[in-house]
């Protein structure tokens, strides 16, 4: 959207009010800002200031907005936060890149295909990014913060010059940098075919690479530390140096690379790819190396090292090494080989064409090394050794070194003989000295040559063991044998774990084995000796795996590299030891590696396999998933809850509620052997039915239980208890004398069903109550299937269960209408003779009271002149033979009430009969004053085959057959 500039003034006003109609009717369109002092400003939310200096918050605009400045007036824009843009954003688009300078407290992103004319800064760790196909045409720098572009299909880029202090500059592919590149700490880096206008410089430290066919139009320049590489058929029109010492500072050139001017580096070395082109002189400090080829303008020199002048390379100078040989190969063209060693330094090839090698032969002697070191192939100083695996070859580096810890390099000089020395593998633990370590391998024989240049790998072999802690130890003959500075160790590759016992008691002990073994996952690692544990987190189950259960948790030592160590898992079901990619391993080994920490082999990892960066796992791990059980109750225990209906009396009439209450537990064998047996729940436990029985002289009366099933058990916890502990022992239907008892010895009991045959626990004669079952077999075992066996425990306890059929008995009675009236009452049971008074009852009659007796009187004639209530009743204990304990009491009805009434105990749910109240104490001839209905004690079990207790009173009817009475002395 084109930005709007008033320039008239005096048009300002009417302008304004049409802009903001047209902003209203457009208010789905970008917005356009202009920082001026004109009637055109419009600053963004957040921004404010006059007279070219502006200040803003963070700022964000969106995808196609613009910002305009007033023309000729040098304008600067402050954020005090971040400032970024979405795509297709214009700022100072068409103006002068001199008029705009932008400085952000914060990063700086500009949307793809957006445009900056102007200069940017950013302070602090502000890094600036610019999208693809976006442009800012002025200079930018930050301090801390980096600066990258995307990949450009026309134009992207910086059209000035950019400066970091510690950031990074990235270039995207084909991007552009019009002006310098300049950091001071921080690296330089070129896509494919990006392009800087001028010199790249690290002023202190830093990187600079090129991507394939990128070019810089200036020289290459690094500080103190850093190195130069050049991508595939790039071009530096200028010279490249590295100035740093530090060892790691080089300069390396991929293949028809191009640089104008000199290369050298005083920190290391050189190697410029095949067919590259180099317009001055090449001087490196270490070794230099020149493919096939390369074509040189001027000298190429060594100061400390070795040069190769690969096949057909053409060098129009010297080749000059100060302290090493020099190498030319075939069809070179080498204007001189100047080789400092020998006492003629030049041989001059005038031809410029050496049909042959030429070789710069050293008349000095070789150098003898100070110490030697073992590490790992390819790797630099300080000198590394990995974790290795037992029964794995493998290969390292043997490196003669001077007095300052640097390669001896010479350790073989040009022309020399060859030398050798003797490898060995030498307990690596302690402080002994070197010479008096004690081998523990068969000893190896490395040659060097010149072309070792103090460096060999030597042969690959195997270590047949596992070993701790381990150091090489490297002798040539010519000086006190050194061992390397670094320990290692030599691992097993896996443990294999197994078990002895597939199906056992939860809580007896059960035998793992844990096998370290070779790389061939069969012979036996001997010289391990630690003790494997277990990763809890990682083990699963069915159906479930309690950690708690599993005693101990880890292995015992190894001996011959074998642990084999007793558990116990207070548990039941299974649980799983898993082996499994990369990390899930039921058993493993972390302490075995102790001597390489977590540097030299992977942590957490058990991976046999070497990495990207030549390291195995830290950890030993099983070879293979174990399942370990399947674990089975040991045992159940019961706590059992009786309680007779009439606790006193110690009985419970049959259909009369009493209390059962118990909980079965699961349980696993005691390691302690206590009584009772044991005392470990289990947990998970969930399977198992539960039976009743009720036997008395033998007979199983369980069909008179109600409830007399357990279905379905829920276990909780691997216990159950029933939800109600209300039992009926029920009446009798049969009128067999059998089934009517009295049953006075009832054992009841409770059962497991459980597929593996598991029971209560019996110790000698009695169960875990303290009493057998049924009395006569100690562990009585009742066959309920072909498969399973149910054990019994009391429920009952010492006392037994005594269950009667009972009745409540009343008699008639007849008396005098003037006075009170005895019926007779008793509390009556079933026994083989009979029924029978029940002196145990103490119970019932706390239940009965007067208004649960009901009346019913018949019509008033001349026989029967009692009316409804001219009689009530009460109870009371009494100790009377034949109402034995209650006796009942009617009130004299009075003089001239005689007659008779029939009385009812509601013993049932419903009470029809009237129920008379006596109020006071009523005296002879006075009635009670009151009649309501009678109320029920709901004691079903006391009736007679289901019928109330009745009896008649009769009044005044019937006289006593006594005529005459004489008292005799």
């Amino acid at each position: 959207m084109k930005s709007l500039f008033l320039q008239d003034k005096k048009a300002g006003f009417f302008c304004l009010v049409f802009i903001l109609l047209l902003l209203v009717g457009l208010s789905a369109q970008a917005a356009d800002y202009n920082f001026s002092d004109t009637s055109s400003r419009k600053l963004p939310t957040g921004c404010s200031g006059s007279a070219g200096n502006y200040a803003c918050a963070a700022l964000s605009l969106a995808a196609g907005e613009s910002v305009s400045i007033a023309a000729n007036q040098p304008t600067t824009i402050t954020f005090s936060g971040a400032f970024d843009t979405g795509g297709g954003v214009l700022i100072n688009a068409g103006g002068s890149t001199s008029d705009l300078t932008m400085v952000a407290n914060g990063a700086v992103t500009l949307g793809a295909g957006s445009i900056l004319t102007g200069n940017l800064s950013t302070l602090g760790a502000g890094a600036v990014t610019v999208g693809v196909e976006s442009w800012i045409s002025g200079n930018v720098s930050t301090e801390t913060g980096f600066v990258v572009m995307g990949a450009a299909t026309s134009k992207t880029g910086v059209g000035g010059n950019i400066s970091t202090v510690t950031g990074y500059v990235g270039l995207g592919a084909g991007a552009i940098v019009g002006g310098t590149v300049n950091t001071v700490i921080g690296y330089v880096g070129l896509g494919a075919g990006a392009t800087v206008g001028g010199a790249v410089t690290t002023t202190s430290a830093g990187y600079v690479s090129l991507g394939a066919g990128a070019s810089i139009n200036g020289s290459i320049s690094t500080g103190a530390a850093g190195a130069v590489i050049l991508g595939a058929g790039s071009t530096v029109y200028g010279s490249i140096t590295v100035h740093g010492t530090t060892g790691a500072d080089y300069i390396t050139t991929a293949d028809s690379s191009k640089v104008t001017g000199s290369i050298s580096t005083t920190g290391s070395y050189i190697t410029l790819g095949a067919n590259t082109q180099v317009g001055g002189s090449v001087t490196g400090k270490d070794y230099v190396t020149v493919g096939a080829g390369v074509y040189a303008s001027s000298d190429i020199t060594s100061t400390e090292g070795y040069i190769v002048v690969g096949a057909g390379s053409t060098v129009l100078g010297q080749v000059s090494s100060l302290t090493s040989y020099i190498w030319t190969g075939a069809l070179a063209r080498v204007y001189a080989v100047c080789c400092h060693l020998t006492d003629a330094s030049c041989f001059t090839d005038t031809s410029l064409l050496t049909p042959a090698p030429l070789i710069c032969v050293s008349a000095a002697v070789s150098s003898n090394a100070a110490r030697f070191e073992c590490m790992e192939s390819g790797s630099s100083l300080p000198a590394r050794l990995f974790t290795k695996l037992a029964g794995t070859p493998f290969a390292f580096d043997v490196v003669a070194l001077k007095a300052d810890g640097t390669l001896e390099s010479n350790y073989v000089a040009t022309g020399g003989s060859a030398k050798t020395v003797t490898l060995e593998w030498v307990d690596g633990s302690g402080n002994t000295a070197c010479a008096d370590r004690s081998a523990i391998a068969s000893s190896q024989t490395v040659g060097f040559v010149f072309a070792d240049a103090g460096r060999k790998t030597a042969a690959a072999m195997a270590v047949g063991n596992a070993y701790a802690n381990l150091r090489c130890r490297v002798t040539d003959g010519s000086t006190t044998p050194t061992c390397s500075s670094d320990n290692f160790a030599v691992r097993p590759a896996a443990l294999v774990v197994g078990q002895n016992t597939p199906t056992l008691m939860a809580g007896s002990p059960f035998t793992l084995q844990a096998k370290a073994v070779m790389s061939d996952l069969t012979s036996t690692a001997t010289n391990y000796a630690a003790a494997p544990t277990f990763n809890l987190g990682q083990i699963t189950g069915a159906p479930g795996f309690t950690s708690a259960a599993l005693a101990p948790q880890v292995f015992a030592p190894a001996t011959n590299g074998i642990s084999s160590a007793t558990f116990t898992y207070d548990e039941v079901g299974s649980f799983t030891l898993p082996a499994t990619s990369p990390y899930s391993y039921g058993v493993s080994d972390s302490s075995f590696t102790t001597v390489d920490g977590s540097t030299d082999c992977n942590a957490h990892s058990v991976s046999n396999t070497l990495d990207s960066s030549g390291k195995y796992g830290c950890l030993i791990g099983q070879s293979a998933a174990l399942t370990v059980g399947r674990f089975y109750p040991d045992h159940f225990d019961t706590t059992p809850a009786f309680t007779p209906a009439c606790a006193d009396g110690g009985f419970t009439y049959m259909d009369q509620a009493f209390t059962l209450g118990y909980t079965v537990t699961a349980r696993s064998l005691s390691r302690t052997a206590p009584n009772p047996p044991g005392n470990i729940a289990l947990t998970l436990y969930s399977g198992g039915q539960l039976h009743l029985a009720a036997l008395n002289a033998g007979t199983d009366w369980v069909a008179r239980l109600s409830p007399a099933v357990i279905n379905p058990v829920t276990w909780s916890q691997g216990s159950y208890t029933p939800a109600s502990n209300s039992m009926r022992f029920t009446r009798p239907t049969s009128t067999a004398d059998a089934s009517w008892g009295p049953f006075e010895a009832l054992n009841i009991g409770v059962a497991v069903d459980d597929a593996d045959g598991a029971g209560f626990a019996f110790t000698a004669s009695t169960d875990s109550s303290g009493l057998t079952f049924d009395g006569t077999t100690p562990a009585s075992c009742l066959q309920s299937s072909a498969t399973a066996c149910r054990k019994y425990a009391s429920l009952t306890g010492g006392a037994l269960a005594q269950m009667l059929l009972g009745r409540i008995k009343l008699k008639n009675a007849y008396g005098s209408e003037r006075g009170p009236l005895n019926i007779p009452m008793a509390f009556e049971y079933w026994s083989s003779n009979g029924w029978r008074k029940n002196p145990l009852d103490t119970c019932s009659g706390l239940f009965l009271k007067n208004e649960n007796f009901g009346f019913e009187f018949p019509a008033v004639t001349a026989l029967n002149k009692l009316q409804a209530c001219d009689t009530a009743i009460t109870i009371a204990p009494s100790a009377a033979a034949d109402t034995f304990p209650y006796a009942l009491t009617l009130t004299a009805p009075g003089s001239g009430k005689t007659g008779w009434a029939d009385i009812t105990l509601n013993l049932g749910s419903t009470a029809p009969s009237t129920q008379c109240n006596t109020v006071g104490t009523p005296s002879p001839g006075i009635a009670p004053t009151s009649a309501k209905t009678a109320t029920t004690t709901d004691m079903l079990w006391l009736q007679n085959s289901g019928a109330n207790p009745k009896a008649r009173a009769t009044f005044g009817v019937f006289k006593s057959p006594l005529i005459y009475r004489r008292e005799n002395y």
